[in-house]
């Protein structure tokens, strides 16, 4: 039984000792990004997982030339390309997802090069847990004049860049919330901020009960943070996996300015997309695309007259940002009273099974 989000109670396999058994698909999004690929792979074609339970999609959102696969892997690889329309990440990680064979998905981006045992780390979770959403980690470096040669015989990323003597620096907003939450097991409601898309594990079933990575996202960031928001109330354990480390090829440990400007603009989106205190500025008045709160209420045993006036009240209180939710029995006498008068109103959900 896991309290919270306390992963503690969970024991998997350590790493090198566990038994293998189900199918992994790391799902590979990727924009004009076919030279980083090319480590990538490199670092896929080293892990300790066994490689007849790997698979690789790359999404090619649109690159020109087209990505072409890395030539000489010993797992099962496929490229497909989607259109490009603005910043396709989500949609990449969706259309990756669904063409998935493997029942665990790991999530990396192309330009990050994985350490031998990141997929081991994160599968050794979700073998325990359906629910789990592991949170890889990641360090940036200089990889010019390394070759995939040079890393497809590493058997450790952390000793190369050192001999390499190159500089190694890390995000620290990561560190910061890590260290805020007690590595995750706190009792914060915005944990899931973590869940940065970029080196993440879940179970492809899963993934689609949450209802996947939303489309419309078409600006750089926040997509990871409003799927890992939706995850964590669906009940995903945030797991923090220190051993699924990749290497981010070049700088980016800190966004760029544009980045940061398109990054305080998406906050303003997850405003209205993320039901959670640290997200959105209430105010009188004030509606949320997700509201914070339902108010369920049960008219079974009520008139129309009584049941108007709990409504009424719950839509007038000063805590705007809540939807009434009525269940109303089909055969309510009352019925057709109620779905028009409150039926209109975007703050009034009605159901039968609510």
């Amino acid at each position: 039984v896991v309290r919270g989000n306390d992963w503690r109670s969970l024991e998997p396999a350590e790493i090198g000792r566990g038994l293998p058994s189900e199918p992994v698909t790391v799902v590979l999004p990727c924009y004009m990004g076919q030279t980083e690929l090319e480590l990538t792979f490199a670092g896929l074609a080293n892990q300790t997982y066994p490689s007849h339970l790997l698979e690789a999609v790359v999404v090619d959102d649109g690159s020109a030339p087209p990505i072409v696969l890395p030539a000489g892997v010993p797992f099962t690889a496929s490229v497909i390309a989607q259109e490009r329309d603005g910043f396709g990440l989500a949609r990449a990680r969706n259309l990756g997802a669904e063409r998935a064979s493997g029942k665990i998905l790991v999530f990396l981006d192309c330009d990050m090069i994985p350490e031998p045992q990141l997929v081991e780390a994160h599968a050794r979770w979700h073998h325990v847990n359906d629910r789990v959403l592991t949170v890889g980690f990641r360090r940036h470096a200089d990889f010019e004049g390394i070759t995939a040669g040079d890393v497809g015989k590493s058997s450790s990323l952390s000793w190369l860049i050192g001999q390499r003597r190159r500089r190694v620096t890390s995000p620290q907003w990561i560190e910061f919330h890590m260290t805020r939450t007690r590595n995750l097991t706190s009792g914060a409601t915005d944990l899931f901020r973590i869940a940065s898309g970029g080196n993440l594990g879940i179970r492809r079933e899963f993934f689609h009960t949450v209802g996947g990575c939303d489309s419309s996202f078409r600006q750089w960031g926040a997509e990871d943070i409003e799927f890992g928001f939706r995850a964590f109330n669906w009940g995903g354990i945030l797991v923090p996996e220190r051993q699924a480390l990749a290497w981010h090829q070049g700088a980016g440990a800190a966004p760029d300015p544009a980045e940061e400007t398109s990054l305080v603009e998406q906050r303003h989106r997850l405003a209205h997309l993320v039901a959670e205190p640290t997200f959105r500025r209430w105010a009188p008045g004030r509606s949320f695309e997700v509201p914070f709160m339902t108010a369920a209420l049960k008219v079974a045993e009520l008139t129309f007259d009584e049941a108007a006036e709990q409504i009424d009240s719950l839509l007038a209180s000063d805590f705007h940002d809540l939807i009434v939710g009525i269940s109303v029995p089909e055969r309510y006498p009352e019925r057709v009273q109620l779905e028009r008068q409150y039926g209109p109103d975007h703050r009034v959900l009605l159901s039968p099974d609510l």
